[in-house]
């Protein structure tokens, strides 16, 4: 279920990784190189959609879940009832 999530991380240089994780982060960067570093990061459709139906099961929102889930072909993996 996570897999999506480690994905993403392991696309992110470390400064990233720490921002994202809600720990503070060990430098500053500029702009441009934030924009430079996230244009290099490329994400298959398959990952994000896993990682936002990832979301909606956590979150609990079950009936857009189920919309998600027959839009895409996914199985949220868990039972929505």
């Amino acid at each position: 279920r996570g897999e999506g999530l480690r994905w993403v991380f392991r696309c992110m240089p470390r400064y990233m990784q720490a921002a994202t994780a809600g720990s503070s982060p060990t430098e500053s960067i500029s702009k441009s190189r934030w924009e430079e570093d996230v244009a290099r990061c490329v994400f298959e459709r398959d990952a994000l959609n896993r990682l936002v139906m990832n979301y909606l099961v956590i979150e609990g929102y079950k009936e857009t879940a189920e919309s998600f889930a027959a839009e895409t072909g996914l199985d949220p993996g868990v039972d929505l009832e």
